[in-house]
């Protein structure tokens, strides 16, 4: 899994004001997770634009994080 510091971010989740490739981007979506779960985090996946926000469902794509099944023992 790729480590990127807050604000270092290279995919953005927030297509504003056009929705357009080429129009204003940012990165808007963060998780949290405790330090003590991190190690049953499975994956972490950014939507796509073309999944997203070309289809009019959102101007976010969304930030999912799988995480195995012992998480909620955990929390």
């Amino acid at each position: 899994m790729e480590r990127l510091a807050q604000g270092a971010e290279t995919h953005p989740t927030f297509y504003w004001r056009t929705r357009s490739v080429d129009g204003p981007t940012y990165h808007i979506d963060y998780a949290f997770v405790p330090q003590a779960s991190v190690g049953r985090l499975q994956s972490v996946v950014v939507g796509t634009r073309d999944d997203w926000i070309a289809t009019g469902l959102s101007d976010h794509a969304p930030l999912i994080l799988d995480f195995d099944p012992g998480f909620l023992a955990d929390v």
